[in-house]
């Protein structure tokens, strides 16, 4: 009796292009995970393949946040630049047929921290102007210049250098007036 073999399911190019992307993408997560030492239940990715009208591949990759650990969402846009430049190592074709990165949170109650007010907010807009402009990202403008000296400007601290008498106290004075 002969033994019959099957043909093997074959699969369609875009099918086996898109297994060998999807396997890519799982391991530079993993990777990007042990590298940083971040436990790897806490992210999970997924992906969604979308097909082109002219038949290329696009996939968009969602990383989402398993565990609602406030420390680790400070550092999300730095784990997520961390996962782009090791994908970009490996497959700098990437940036054709990755569309984006998107994130998906899952808040926890328990872990909720309160929002600050609406001028923490404007300070933080503040600061981040600043180090553009520190860095060379954005220009200085007179404008600019002029908001990020006032609060360093000496106003009306001028010295007069002619007035040799020192300046008054609301300060106990602790040493006794020396005897003549």
């Amino acid at each position: 009796m002969a033994t019959q073999y099957s043909e093997p399911h074959s699969l369609s190019p875009s099918e086996s292009e898109l297994d060998l992307k999807r396997d890519l993408l799982r391991v530079v997560l993993s990777t990007t995970l042990k590298k940083n030492g971040v436990p790897p239940q806490w992210i999970a990715g997924e992906i969604n393949a979308m097909s082109l009208p002219t038949g290329e591949l696009r996939i968009e990759v969602r990383l989402s946040v398993q565990v609602d650990e406030p420390r680790l969402l400070a550092f999300l846009t730095s784990f997520q630049a961390d996962f782009e430049r090791r994908l970009l190592g490996i497959a700098p074709d990437a940036k054709h047929w990755v569309s984006g990165i998107v994130w998906s949170l899952t808040p926890d109650p328990i872990f909720e921290v309160a929002l600050p007010t609406p001028d923490y907010w404007e300070q933080v807009i503040a600061d981040r102007e600043l180090t553009a402009r520190q860095k060379g990202a954005v220009v200085w403008d007179r404008a600019a210049m002029e908001r990020h000296f006032l609060e360093t400007s000496p106003g009306e601290l001028l010295v007069d250098f002619d007035d040799t008498h020192p300046p008054p106290r609301g300060v106990e004075d602790l040493a006794p007036p020396p005897k003549k």
